[in-house]
């Protein structure tokens, strides 16, 4: 599914880096996001706890979007807890996907913010 997010962000004009758990996620910080979309079922450190720990260096405009497949109240409930601030569930909806990113709800930046 990586793969598919992957191209289809490409395809909505997003630029694109990729990480296949939470320590390659984690190598990549330092670099300025619009926004981040983490699998919330990672193995190892989950997309919650990473989400916790990317919280102290993100720059402040970058938002977190968690995906996940549970639909449980306890899982939105942690993720809104550590700052993801929206939850998309699987399989994700690609349309709404692409309508949030064409509205600029999830902004492209032209630059990158101070």
């Amino acid at each position: 599914m990586r793969f598919l997010h992957e191209r289809l962000l490409i395809d909505f004009g997003c630029i694109v880096d990729t990480a296949s758990n939470a320590e390659e996620a984690l190598s990549l910080q330092g670099k300025y996001y619009d926004f981040i979309l983490l699998d919330i079922g990672l193995l190892g450190m989950s997309g919650i706890e990473l989400a916790e720990v990317l919280q102290r260096t993100l720059h402040p405009k970058t938002r977190l979007i968690g995906l996940t497949a549970y639909t449980d109240n306890q899982t939105l409930e942690r993720c809104l807890e550590t700052g993801i601030e929206l939850v998309l569930h699987k399989p994700v909806d690609l349309d709404y996907l692409r309508s949030l990113i064409n509205t600029k709800t999830l902004s492209i930046a032209e630059e990158v913010p101070p």
